[in-house]
């Protein structure tokens, strides 16, 4: 399942990009596409399903750091909807860097903290495998779940064009995804297979929280917050295009078609 929802990803990726290789100069983001391919309805339905999609998740981050981070606060009285606001005020900073070549030094300061969690995690289950219990290969019940997760793993495709736009050498993108994509892939399905068959059915879904308690631990979920802190504005970084590019200009630019008519009316 998931390699298909990876391959699907990519191909629709390679699309995209051959699409604005056709389309030339005019195709400078993902709406511009959609405006060429079905005119002003296309532009409007693209543009509306990126900024959905990709704030619906980021949401998981906010989700999880709150999770992560409660069992420690609890004891301030600050429940996890107060921690979502208390990390608001960093990632809201974070967003106003308007440039992708900017954010590159948080981004890789977040993937070492992500890596060094997971190979704690690895550590922690390990011990466990020769004790695993027998696991359910496939789950009728909670496979919509799984697919939904799955897509959401590989929700890069908004990041696409930005990305190619900000290399220096554009023609390599497609190598680079290519082999991102792979790496992550196979990242994904080892990882996810290894630590499901240490912890088995019991396994939480957010797997920090079957982490023993010790200090060990609460470095690392701090450190995987703070690494989701430091990738929030990246993956809002085409919401914030659509809303100050077009969107903007209509909203706060322009001024309603009422007094233009009024204007040319006096005149």
């Amino acid at each position: 399942g998931m390699l298909a929802v990876s391959l699907l990803s990519n191909y629709c990726v390679y699309l995209l990009l051959a699409a604005k290789a056709r389309i030339g100069p005019r195709a400078r983001t993902i709406g511009d596409i959609g405006r060429e391919s079905m005119g002003r309805t296309g532009h409007v339905c693209v543009e509306m399903c990126v900024v959905l999609s990709q704030m619906g998740f980021c949401t998981m981050y906010l989700i999880f750091i709150s999770q992560n981070l409660e069992l420690y606060l609890k004891s301030s009285g600050l429940s996890a909807n107060d921690i979502v606001w208390l990390t608001l005020p960093m990632m809201v900073t974070l967003c106003w860097i308007g440039s992708l070549k900017l954010l590159t030094p948080f981004s890789v300061v977040a993937l070492t903290l992500i890596f060094l969690g997971l190979g704690y995690v690895i550590s922690e289950a390990a011990p466990l495998l020769q004790d695993a219990t027998t696991i359910e290969l496939y789950k009728p019940k909670t496979y919509s779940l799984f697919l939904g997760m799955a897509i959401y793993s590989f929700e890069g495709i908004a990041m696409a064009i930005p990305i190619e736009s900000s290399m220096k050498k554009p023609q390599f993108f497609p190598a680079v995804w290519l082999g991102g994509c792979t790496f992550v892939t196979l990242l994904y399905v080892s990882f996810g297979a290894f630590v499901y068959t240490c912890y088995g059915d019991a396994v939480p879904s957010i797997i920090t929280l079957a982490l023993p308690v010790g200090t060990k631990t609460t470095l690392v979920k701090i450190g995987l917050c703070f690494s989701l802190v430091l990738t929030y504005p990246l993956m809002m970084f085409p919401v914030f295009e659509i809303l100050e590019g077009h969107w903007g200009r209509a909203l706060f630019q322009q001024p309603p078609q009422q007094l233009i008519d009024e204007d040319e009316e006096e005149e």
